[in-house]
């Protein structure tokens, strides 16, 4: 789930995205106890879609029993380790081309 939140900057509004709440396919884990962020760009699609503070919990209530039958499920792998750890020291876009630089060396690392 992606939500775009702004608030008052120097030189306009700033906008900034949180995703949770699904299943992070490289970190191999569903992302329910915490939220990754990024800072967005301003999309005039993004500043019509503005919900109320209450549809907003709402919608995260919602999407929470969703998939709380899956939150479960352990799937996570030496390699979705290996990916957490680099993506938290770096970013997400940078841990991704580790991984794949590494190739078969982080298979053979990992017992993948």
């Amino acid at each position: 789930m992606f939500i775009t939140t702004s608030r008052p900057g120097e030189k306009g509004r700033i906008y900034m995205t949180f995703y949770g709440l699904g299943y992070h396919e490289h970190r191999e884990r569903w992302i329910t106890e915490e939220w990754y962020w990024y800072q967005a760009n301003p999309h005039p699609k993004l500043i019509r879609n503005k919900l109320e503070k209450e549809a907003a919990q709402e919608l995260l209530e919602q999407r929470m029993e969703e998939i709380s039958p899956h939150i479960s499920d352990k799937t996570q792998t030496n390699r979705g380790q290996l990916f957490e750890m680099l993506a938290d020291l770096t970013d997400e876009d940078g841990a991704l081309a580790e991984i794949q630089d590494l190739g078969h060396l982080a298979d053979w690392l990992l017992g993948s």
